[in-house]
């Protein structure tokens, strides 16, 4: 992020892709988080649109804040998982979001 903008723009481009020098996640879980109160957004999951992150797991994830999960060129699975916001959408998908909720247990 620089400022509100978050890097990079819904607008760029992809670039070729460079395994040394594209900035790329995969992997990731988050399990039993709880978030609470006063935090400005519920978070962001922004990959790069030549290589989106993949394999981002939330599992029994609470969050609540004043914006909601923004999420761009990843694909996130969620089970058991409640994100509010309040001013909106409590997960706002763009360009390249694949989101898949999983039925709970």
């Amino acid at each position: 992020m620089l400022g509100n903008q978050i890097y990079p723009s819904p607008a760029d481009k992809a670039q070729p892709f460079n395994k040394h020098t594209t900035p790329h996640f995969d992997n990731i879980q988050f399990i039993n988080l709880t978030s609470k109160g006063h935090s400005q957004s519920a978070g962001f999951i922004i990959g790069t649109p030549e290589k989106p992150f993949t394999n981002i797991r939330f599992d029994n994830v609470k969050i609540s804040a004043a914006e909601g999960l923004k999420v761009r060129n990843a694909n996130l699975e969620m089970q058991n998982t409640l994100i509010t916001s309040r001013n909106g959408e409590g997960i706002i998908e763009e360009a390249g979001a694949v989101i898949n909720i999983a039925p709970a247990p």
